[in-house]
């Protein structure tokens, strides 16, 4: 995935989360979980089906599984009762028998013990979901990470920012020509979503690819690529440039969007839900 963002007179900083590693890593490295659902059947129910969001804790788990190829052992003993599933092994590694010290799989998310079973626990990009093998407190039930044998980390693939800074925007209004339209010319108010992403252009040097293919009909502009990123052809999952303004999607198209000074507008490169868009 990857995203711009313009900040118009504004400030933003990303700090990123990170998990350490103990001593036995079973697996480190990166999955990149599509939008939408999957089918999961347990291990210990193989006829089952259960319908599976991919940005949750197991979602990530199955990913890894696939990427990796280390065994998973997941039991839908409690769904009925919970509404999530229980980690039985990792790569072999067993639940010990209940006991003060016995070992058995915990789930952190971002180096926070998680509040949900797995399955309930959602994820966005940039997260780090581990599953580690330890004894938990017997009262808070609280995972013992430093008597840890076992870890083994997943990090969804977080997003890469082309560019992250200010514009000063002008009053007024500039001349726009669209990437696939030369001999046109049209009259754009600097603040403006496209105003925006046109100062930022010319500060930082990324490249835009703009169309007035639909302006007649819709009056407003079409994000084809940026930074040598295009739009995936048209599919369930495909990915294409869209608009967020102070983190809420933009009500319109490229260009009809007004912005004020203290604004932050941001373009990410990533799938729509296929009904709500």
């Amino acid at each position: 995935m990857w995203v711009i963002c313009i900040i118009v007179l504004g400030t933003i900083m990303v700090m990123p989360s990170m998990v350490g590693a103990a001593p036995s890593v079973i697996w480190d490295g990166e999955v990149e979980l599509p939008s939408g659902t999957f089918d999961f059947a347990p291990t210990n129910n193989q006829s089952a089906s259960y319908d599976i969001n991919n940005f949750t804790d197991l979602g990530a788990l199955v990913a890894a599984n696939q990427s990796a190829g280390f065994s998973i052992n997941i039991s839908d003993e409690w769904y009925a009762s919970f509404g999530s599933f229980w980690i039985n092994g990792i790569n072999g590694t067993n639940n010990e028998p209940w006991g003060p010290s016995s070992k058995s799989w915990s789930i952190l998310i971002n180096d926070v013990p998680a509040s949900e079973g797995l399955s309930k626990n959602t994820l966005k990009n940039g997260d780090v979901v581990s599953f580690w093998f330890c004894p938990t407190n017997s009262t808070t039930f609280e995972p013992i990470l430093g008597e840890a044998t076992y870890v083994l980390n997943i990090t969804l693939k977080p997003t890469t920012v082309i560019w992250d800074g200010e514009v000063e925007l002008p009053s007024g209004t500039f001349d726009f020509v669209p990437t696939n339209n030369q001999s046109a010319s049209y009259e754009i108010n600097n603040f403006t979503d496209l105003g925006a992403l046109v100062a930022a252009n010319q500060s930082a040097g990324f490249s835009i690819n703009i169309s007035d293919e639909w302006y007649a009909s819709f009056g407003s502009f079409w994000i084809n690529g940026i930074n040598g990123t295009n739009n995936e052809p048209w599919g369930p999952s495909s990915k294409s440039w869209s608009i967020l303004i102070n983190d809420v999607p933009a009500s319109e198209g490229l260009s009809k969007n007004t912005l004020k000074n203290g604004d932050v507008v941001s373009f990410w490169f990533c799938p729509t839900n296929s009904t709500t868009f």
